[in-house]
C-alpha cells in the first residue's frame, strides 16, 4: 500500500507491506491530503489509522526511509530448553498474533494449548534463556512482549516470564552487553492478550538474550547478574518483536 500526498499519483511517503501494519514515512511540511493507494484487485478493510511520532515516523535529519524504524521478527532463535511442542520458534512465528492487530491476539484460540503457539521451559531448567537473532545488524529501540497466555486455564499464567535481563551483541557468541532489566506483567488470560513494550536504545547488534529471573509462579532462576534459583520451574512466553532503525 503506498502513502501518496496530495493525489493517487502524487508524491510517495511510505511503503506498507502486507501483512504490516506499520511503516515509516518521510518527514513533511504543511497541510496535505493523504492517499492510501491500493494494489490493483487487492483492496483491504482499513479501520483505522494514525500518525506516531514515538515509533514509526523518520528521524530528523534522515533522507529517506532506510534510517525509518520498523517492526520486525527475528529470523532464528534458540532457548536452554524446550517443553514438549512449546518449542522457542513458537515465539517468532506469529502464531497467535492477528496480522491486522500486530499488537495484540486474535479471537478465537489466540495462544492457546490449541496450536501450541508459546514458548516454555523444560522442567528443571534453573538458568532459562532464549537467544533471538535478528537477521541483520540494527539499533533496537524497543521490544515488544507477548506474555504466556493459556486462556483455557488461567493458573498456568503464572508461568509467564516475569524478571528479564536483557542482552546484545553483534556476534552470537558474544560479548553481551546489558540493555536493561524489565519485569513484563502477568497475562490476563484473555484472549485479546496486548503486547508489553519495553524501551531499549541499544547501539547496533544483531542477537539479542533474554536472561530470565523469574516467573509468576514465584520461581526464580540463575541469572548472569547473580540472582540464584530456588528450585525452578516452568517459565514461558508467547511471542517477541523488535522495534529497529537500520
Amino acid at each position: 500500500v503506498e502513502l501518496r500526498l496530495d493525489a493517487p499519483d502524487g508524491p510517495v511517503i511510505g511503503k506498507l507491506e502486507y501483512p504490516e501494519d506499520r511503516c515509516g514515512i518521510t518527514k513533511g511540511t504543511g497541510l496535505h491530503d493523504l492517499f492510501m493507494v491500493f494494489p490493483a484487485g487487492d483492496v483491504k478493510q482499513v479501520d483505522w489509522f494514525a500518525f506516531s511520532e514515538d515509533e514509526f515516523v523518520q528521524k530528523a535529519g534522515a533522507t529517506s526511509l532506510e534510517n525509518a524504524s520498523a517492526t520486525v521478527a527475528p529470523v532464528q532463535v534458540a532457548s536452554s530448553s524446550d517443553y514438549t511442542t512449546r518449542v522457542a520458534g513458537n515465539s517468532i512465528d506469529g502464531s497467535g498474533v492477528s496480522p491486522n492487530h500486530r499488537f495484540g491476539r486474535q479471537s478465537g484460540n489466540g495462544f492457546d494449548a490449541v496450536n501450541h503457539g508459546l514458548w516454555l521451559s523444560d522442567s528443571g531448567d534453573t538458568n532459562p534463556e532464549v537467544t533471538y537473532d535478528l537477521g541483520a545488524s540494527y539499533t533496537v529501540e524497543q521490544v515488544h512482549l507477548w506474555n504466556y497466555n493459556e486462556a483455557q486455564v488461567s493458573s498456568w499464567g503464572g508461568r509467564g516470564v516475569n524478571a528479564i535481563d536483557i542482552y546484545g551483541s553483534v556476534t552470537a557468541k558474544g560479548p553481551w552487553a546489558l540493555l536493561g532489566s524489565v519485569n513484563a506483567a502477568r497475562a490476563t488470560s484473555h484472549h485479546a492478550e496486548r503486547a508489553q513494550t519495553f524501551e531499549l536504545n541499544s547501539g547496533a547488534i544483531r542477537y539479542v538474550r533474554f536472561d530470565i529471573g523469574s516467573n509468576h509462579d514465584g520461581d526464580t532462576f540463575t541469572t548472569d547478574l547473580g540472582e540464584s534459583a530456588s528450585g525452578g520451574d516452568l517459565v514461558g512466553l508467547g511471542e517477541v518483536k523488535f522495534t529497529v532503525i537500520e
